[in-house]
């Protein structure tokens, strides 16, 4: 695992140079309820994040679903494999190029915040093989929206659309290099690419 990344100064570095306070009211409510909606609700935080520099938006989850179900860029009932055109649906929102990398590394995330850009990425919980023999109770995968980074204290800083709303601050989730990259790149199955990152550049 590469974790040669810029040092913070004693205190996680966000997005934007924005602080814990300014990055939560974009994301306040985006609970999708179900395993299947956190594609789509991550991808409504970070276009009101991204479009903050253009112009004022409130998307949530579920109209992004919506219409993202309406033109076929997620179907119905179930959540977004990696390859499916993820890309393509932050187009659809954000004002920014969304570009797609697999086999991405922390420095690649911690680098992307420095340079301003916005990253939504995607973890597996289980393998193909975890999922095939017991697919009733399959848990696949989790989109989260990467929006900070604390290198003294090894640790990623998410936008968590798996959070129930009313924990508040609770929205923004540290995971340690080591957690994450386990279900990042150490794991992968069928819809869940190893490594996979969207950045936007506003």
């Amino acid at each position: 695992m590469n974790t040669s990344v810029p040092a913070a100064p004693g205190s996680p570095i966000y997005f934007g140079d924005l602080t814990e306070a300014e990055l939560l009211p974009y994301f306040q409510s985006q609970y999708p309820g179900n395993a299947e909606g956190c594609g789509p609700f991550s991808i409504a935080m970070a276009a009101n994040l991204c479009n903050r520099y253009h112009e004022a938006s409130n998307y949530r989850g579920a109209e992004v679903q919506a219409i993202l179900e309406k033109k076929g860029l997620k179907i119905p009932g179930y959540g977004m494999p990696t390859w499916w055109g993820v890309a393509r649906a932050l187009d659809e929102f954000a004002q920014g190029q969304a570009e797609h990398k697999s086999g991405g590394s922390i420095a690649d995330l911690a680098q992307a915040i420095s340079n301003n850009q916005i990253v939504v990425v995607a973890l597996a919980w289980q393998t193909t093989w975890e999922i095939l023999s017991d697919i009733r109770h399959a848990t696949v995968g989790h989109y989260m929206v990467t929006v900070g980074f604390d290198q003294p204290g090894g640790r990623l800083i998410f936008l968590n659309p798996g959070l129930q709303p009313d924990e508040g601050s609770a929205h923004l989730y540290p995971m340690t290099f080591q957690d994450f990259d386990k279900n990042w790149n150490g794991t992968s199955n069928l819809f869940v690419q190893a490594g996979s990152m969207w950045t936007i550049s506003p």
